[in-house]
This record gives C-alpha cells, structure tokens and sequence, in this order.
C-alpha cells in the first residue's frame, strides 16, 4: 500500500516504521494537493488534532481507503463521520514492546488492523473505545514511574549511560490527555506527582504546572 503519515506523534511514527519495513511504502506529511494518491492515511496527531485533520482530508477521501488514528486515549468512534463515507477506520496504538491495542468500526477495520500489525510482528488486543482512556492513564503512569526509577537508580548507583537517560518514556500531552479517564481518587493524586517529578526530571515546566494546578483544584 501506499500510506501517507499526517503528522509526528511518536505512536504515529512507530506505526509507519513498522509498515515500512512490512514493505509498504510511507511518505511522511505529504502536501495536500498529493493526498489523492494514497491508499491509507495514519493520523500521527493527539487527541486535540484528531477532528482538524479528518476535516482537512474528508474531500480527497473515498470508499475501501483506510485511516488509522493512533491515540491510545481516544476510541475509532472519532472517525464516525469517515466511516459513513465507506472509509475504513480504524484505531491503533502502542502499549509496550511489540504489544499494540486495536479498535475498529466493524470487522473489516479489525482485520485490516490485525493484518497490518502481522506484517510488523506484533501482538494486537482488541478493546472497546470505553476503556482505551483508562488504560492511557494508566500507560502513561506506568511510564513515567520508571522514568523515575531509572532517574533514581542513576543518582545513587551511577549505573546508566547519560546519553541514554535523557530521552522521555511519554509526551507531557500524553500524560495530560490521560489524565480524565481516572476515577480513583488515590490512583489521580499519585498520577499528579509522578507528573510533577517526572516534569522536573525531563524539564518540561508545561507539564510541570498543569500538575500543580490539578492538584490545587
């Protein structure tokens, strides 16, 4: 297939690796005026991003094309209005190593999903749209503890490599766009300041003060 990456976030960009080296060929952000040419389209864009682009692509799009998003908090019911174009849609998104999680409209997405995640050697687990929010936050909480914990084991052992230590597990939009989906009161305090130290930690004053004011609401 010939897929086009419409924008840089790094689930999007994992996933048009992995079709790449499937064989597929990928062609990151082309022009709009090329869209046509495309037989799939990854969104590679948070949550926020999500309606502007398939706004912007609607027009070029037409039945059996497909489109993936790749945000881990939101369901496919965010591309309803493609879906009623005949397009197929899907959503898939990392979780750890070669584990992805997969929501799709009706079988076709799913197999379609499932086929491109066999080709990349990976796992697919099949969710419902309701409990992707909760598994983001959790995600996301998961990687910024070991964030920390690496950061920890540095300081007192001296044992990891200062080149390797300084890239982020999660985007401080990531961690921020999960955070809703949390009911438990205790898990939500503890989300706060693993947020706020792991600001500190990867310097990102953004993240570091919505955890402040989340915490003082």
């Amino acid at each position: 297939m010939r897929v086009a990456l419409l924008g840089k976030s790094r689930e999007g960009t994992a996933l048009a690796a992995g079709m790449a080296a499937a064989g597929h060929t990928v062609v990151e952000n082309p022009g709009v005026d090329s869209l046509s040419g495309y037989d799939a389209f990854i969104l590679a864009v948070d949550e926020g991003g999500i309606s502007r682009v398939t706004q912007a692509l609607e027009p070029d799009l037409r039945r059996a094309h497909i489109v993936i998003h790749t945000c881990l908090s939101t369901g496919v019911q965010v591309l309803d209005n493609l879906e009623t174009l005949g397009v197929v849609v899907a959503a898939i998104s990392p979780v750890s190593g070669n584990r992805w999680v997969v929501s799709a409209a009706d079988e076709l997405g799913l197999t379609i999903a499932q086929l491109i995640l066999g080709e990349m050697g990976a796992q697919g687990c099949e969710i419902p749209d309701a409990e992707r929010g909760l598994l983001a936050a959790q995600v996301a909480y998961a990687k910024m503890t070991r964030s920390i914990a690496l950061a920890a084991q540095e300081a007192v052992r001296g044992l990891l490599d200062e080149d390797n230590d300084g890239d982020p597990l999660i985007g401080g939009r990531g961690v921020m766009a999960a955070f809703p989906h949390i009911g438990d009161p205790s898990l939500r305090r503890a989300y706060l300041a693993a947020a706020s130290r792991y600001a500190e930690i990867h310097g990102d004053p953004s993240l570091e003060m919505w955890a402040l004011l989340e915490e003082n609401r």
